[in-house]
């Protein structure tokens, strides 16, 4: 008995593959959809010291409490080993949309080159995805120092 039903549910299988065959019945496969596109980042120091950017980045965070831990500190902006970027430089990247549903940055600080001198921002910026940016989207954080205070803003481009 058992071989009868599964000789007859491979019998099933069988004759709806040969009226598919038979009735020119064409099967769409869909393409997947293009992956999202990248979160272009930009960077610029406008001051004459050196800057730990302090800016972090996550695929989970859903508050600034999860997006500001070690962890999530972005780094690869920079090549010096000291991971900070140059007096008056700047720097762009573009990050995989999938990789930042929360990017910020959180009181980046300021030295000068022998590491005298300088201070630290008060500022944090907090930014979601799909409500203050999207895929797709340019910004620009702007470090600067206005009454010899150290401060940083975002803007979209």
């Amino acid at each position: 008995m058992r071989f009868a039903r599964a000789l007859t549910a491979s019998g099933y299988v069988l004759g709806i593959c040969a009226l598919l065959r038979l009735g020119g019945c064409i099967a769409q496969i869909t393409p997947a959809p293009p992956p999202p596109d990248p979160v272009a980042i930009e960077l610029v120091n406008q001051t004459g010291y050196v800057l730990d950017a302090n800016f972090f980045i996550s695929a989970t965070a859903t508050d600034a409490t999860s997006l500001f831990v070690p962890g999530n500190k972005y780094t690869d902006y920079t090549t010096r080993p000291s991971r900070t970027m140059e007096p008056n430089g700047s720097a762009s990247f573009e990050l995989d949309c999938d990789l930042v549903a929360a990017l910020g940055v959180l009181e980046p600080v300021f030295s000068n080159e022998i590491g005298i001198g300088g201070g630290r921002s008060t500022d944090q910026i907090f930014r979601l995805r799909d409500q203050e940016y999207d895929c797709g989207s340019r910004l620009r954080f702007t470090y600067y120092v206005e009454a010899d205070v150290f401060h940083v803003r975002v803007e979209a481009l």
